[in-house]
C-alpha cells in the first residue's frame, strides 16, 4: 500500500457500519437484507459529508481506467471499497434454508479515483501507468473476488434513523476526547466497542 496516497480515513468507530477489511486490502463487508441496504448507504455518507462514491464501473468517470484496473488495484490493497452484500433466505427442495447471496452493492470513494488519476499522470514509466490502468498482464475482467467474503458482519434489522445516530453518537465522543488522548489505540477500540454495543443493542431489540 502505497503510504503517500491520499486514502480516505476509516475511523475504528465506523466499524459498526462498514465492517471488517478484508484481509492486506481495503475493501470493507456488511450484509443485510434489501430493505438494509439503503440505510446503511445513508449512514456510510453522513460520516463522509462531502465524499461522493461510485462503483468499480465508475470510477473510470474520474480516472483513465478499465475495471479490470480497478478490481486489480482493490485486490493488492491499494483502494477502498465499501460492500454491501444483500442475502436472502430460501427454503431448499429438501426444507433446508439456505442464504443466497447477490453481487454486492461496492462503493469506491470519488477522492481516491481522483488522487489515482493524479498518480498516473506523474508516472515516469508510462508503459506501466498504462499497464495498470488496463488491469496487469491478465486482467480480471469479472471481479468474482468481490461476491465470495470469507467471513462477512450482519447490519442487523436497523433502521436508518439508528445507524445515523450511532455514527453522530461516536463521532461526538471524539470530538469531546482530547484528540491525541483519542489517537492512542486503546481509545479507539473502546469508542468501537461502545458503537458496537449499539448496534447489538439495537439487533436484539428487532427481534
Amino acid at each position: 500500500m502505497n503510504k503517500d496516497f491520499k486514502y480516505l480515513k476509516i475511523p475504528a468507530g465506523i466499524e459498526p457500519v462498514v465492517g471488517k477489511p478484508d484481509p492486506s486490502t481495503r475493501i470493507y463487508r456488511r450484509e443485510g437484507s434489501d430493505e438494509d441496504s439503503g440505510p446503511w448507504f445513508d449512514a456510510l455518507c453522513e460520516h463522509y459529508p462531502g465524499e461522493g462514491f461510485v462503483s468499480p464501473g465508475g470510477v473510470g468517470m474520474y480516472a483513465p481506467v478499465s475495471r479490470s484496473g480497478v478490481y486489480k488495484r482493490l485486490k493488492e490493497g491499494k483502494m477502498t471499497a465499501f460492500c454491501f452484500h444483500v442475502v436472502e433466505a430460501k427454503r431448499s427442495i429438501f426444507g433446508y434454508q439456505d442464504k443466497l447471496k447477490k453481487r454486492p452493492y461496492v462503493y469506491i470513494p470519488v477522492s481516491e479515483c481522483k488522487a489515482w488519476a493524479e498518480e498516473l499522470k506523474t508516472r515516469p514509466d508510462r508503459k506501466e501507468a498504462y499497464l495498470e490502468a488496463a488491469g496487469g498482464e491478465k486482467p480480471d475482467h469479472e471481479g468474482e473476488f468481490l461476491d465470495e467474503p470469507k467471513k462477512v458482519a450482519a447490519a442487523g434489522k436497523m433502521n436508518r434513523k439508528a445507524l445515523k445516530e450511532i455514527v453522530r453518537e461516536v463521532f461526538q465522543e471524539v470530538l469531546d476526547e482530547d484528540l491525541p488522548t483519542f489517537s492512542r489505540a486503546k481509545a479507539r477500540r473502546e469508542a468501537a466497542a461502545k458503537a458496537r454495543a449499539k448496534v447489538d443493542g439495537g439487533n436484539k431489540n428487532a427481534k
